[in-house]
């Protein structure tokens, strides 16, 4: 690998981790996460172009705002973002900084997205559990997560039932549906739910 084209990735990724962070801070969503998600994928076609075609796996950057809603947007171009620097072993400089959990979901940020999705669902159902909401409320959201986590890791998962399931809880509580959109992206969830958008 070339370290000059690592180094411009580096830079790259950093600049729009930066950006991720500050627009949350902002409340500056909708657009934003448009405008980063675009420039992201420049980077993804950058890397394969000039470093390397099979360094990256197959990463979705067609989602739009629509399909998540602001905060799980947002939370989906996040993780897009540190799965590219993971699989090229770059540590973003605000968690060296601020080495700090994820904000949701109270683990390491940069530990492999790959080994951690059990443990992350587990550790979704639990902050669920904690909402400060009726506890009927708590238990249906909870059961709709299992529902759904249920359906993705079938042999062939229907996206539809994904995508309503998706949205009872979208509706029900949007700080959940951000954190099942989390799980869905780095468990590959998403590439189901998805698989009935239209391009």
């Amino acid at each position: 690998m070339s370290n000059d084209a690592i180094n411009i990735v580096e830079r790259k990724l950093n600049s729009l981790h930066r950006d991720v962070l500050e627009s949350e801070n902002k409340r500056e969503v909708v657009g934003s996460a448009t405008v980063i998600r675009d420039e992201l994928k420049e980077v993804i076609d950058f890397i394969k172009n000039r470093i390397s075609s099979e360094v990256l796996p197959e990463i979705n950057m067609d989602v739009e705002y629509g399909d998540f809603g602001s905060t799980g947007y947002m939370q989906y171009v996040k993780t897009n973002v540190r799965k590219v620097a993971d699989y090229l072993d770059i540590r973003l400089e605000l968690d060296q900084i601020q080495n700090t959990p994820e904000n949701i979901f109270n683990i390491n940020q940069n530990q492999k997205v790959i080994q951690n999705t059990s443990q992350i669902f587990e550790q979704m159902i639990s902050n669920i559990n904690q909402f400060d909401i009726d506890i009927e409320l708590r238990q249906e959201i909870s059961a709709l997560a299992n529902k759904f986590k249920e359906e993705s890791e079938k042999e062939k998962p229907d996206p539809n039932k994904l995508k309503d399931i998706f949205n009872k809880i979208k509706n029900k509580s949007k700080d959940a549906a951000a954190m099942l959109s989390y799980w869905a992206t780095i468990s590959g969830a998403i590439d189901h739910l998805l698989h009935n958008i239209p391009s």
